[in-house]
């Protein structure tokens, strides 16, 4: 069999953005995400982890570190479990990418069920890489190697609010949306002065992005006022019937969406 995959790489070209991830069925059946990277293309499994090893019989490398550190009184990660733990970072982050283009283009081409499908997966990989940083955070007593994964906290935060806002507007809810927006804002704020740098705040293309997304939002919905921004008015203003009534309004809303 000849292995040479130029053929597959001229057939999908990677200059756009959008067109660089794709959803295959591999041999097997089983789904795949394919993401385009430069002279070469990534594959992926949709769900557990993205290279289908289990890690020492777990679905992950984090899991499995995770158990033994829970289990032994003194837990000391082996130095080799550290690289091994970064190969899963990466691993994760690609896909998280592929999910966000897949889920982008899905809404784009009106298949709302399967974009909120890829967007709830993106959420569920930044979840992940975020609680790798806090494994390390935890148990690695280097600052230089904690310091270098959190550096890229806002990043994923960043991809993770985005996933959740865009997961809302698919479902009609523009308020959410924004109320998602503003509550991943706060949090990449508060990792900034966690670490000691709030200046840098200003400075990140993350918070950029989600304050962009979050007016753009409000313009094309024409929303001056989430309800929760009414109710909280409200409540400033001792609008005490209003706020009941508010309240009420949103309770509705969210047993709607349970159901």
């Amino acid at each position: 069999m000849n292995k040479d995959i130029n053929d597959i790489l001229e057939k999908w070209p990677g200059e756009r953005a959008e067109q660089s991830a794709r959803k295959i069925v591999g041999l097997d059946g089983t789904e795949l995400v394919q993401l385009r990277i430069d002279m070469g293309i990534l594959q992926m499994f949709v769900d557990g982890r993205p290279d289908g090893e289990k890690p020492f019989g777990q679905p992950s490398l984090l899991e499995h570190l995770q158990r033994v550190t829970r289990t032994q009184p003194e837990p000391a990660v082996e130095a080799d479990m550290w690289n091994e733990l970064d190969r899963e970072i990466m691993q994760y982050y690609h896909r998280r990418r592929a999910l966000l283009i897949l889920g982008a283009r899905s809404h784009a081409e009106g298949n709302p069920a399967d974009a909120a499908g890829y967007y709830v997966r993106a959420v569920r990989d930044a979840d992940h890489n975020l609680q790798i940083m806090d494994f390390i955070k935890t148990h690695c007593g280097d600052e230089e190697y904690v310091e270098s994964h959190e550096q890229y906290r806002p990043f994923v935060l960043m991809h993770r609010t985005l996933a959740e806002a865009q997961s809302e507007l698919i479902r009609d809810d523009p308020d959410e949306a924004i109320e998602r927006l503003k509550a991943g804002i706060r949090t990449i704020e508060d990792a900034y002065r966690q670490g000691e740098q709030a200046d840098l705040a200003d400075q990140d293309p993350s918070l950029a992005q989600l304050r962009a997304l979050e007016r753009q939002v409000r313009a094309e919905h024409n929303v001056v006022q989430t309800l929760q921004e009414q109710l909280d008015v409200a409540v400033t203003d001792e609008e005490y019937e209003r706020a009941a009534q508010l309240r009420d309004r949103l309770r509705q809303k969210r047993k709607r969406k349970s159901l």
